[in-house]
């Protein structure tokens, strides 16, 4: 998936919305605990809408956020 900045904003939004609250380096961590080398710096860039996904990643980060992708695609 190309770099989207709709789609980063809601991946940013759904990080804040977790119960608890989740921090770009607890979802970094997350991430890397299901085999995603992601560091926080790259999670703002996810969020900004700077970096690029597959749809296997788009996955992880919807199940880490407890939300779906076609909730952080639409």
């Amino acid at each position: 998936m190309a770099p989207n900045k709709s789609f980063g904003r809601k991946v940013a939004e759904a990080r804040i919305l977790v119960t608890p609250k989740m921090s770009q380096r607890e979802l970094a961590k997350r991430l890397k605990d299901n085999g995603l080398m992601v560091t926080p710096a790259e999670v703002a860039e996810i969020e900004a809408g700077k970096r690029s996904l597959n749809y296997c990643q788009v996955t992880m980060i919807a199940s880490i956020l407890n939300t779906t992708v076609n909730q952080l695609l639409s």
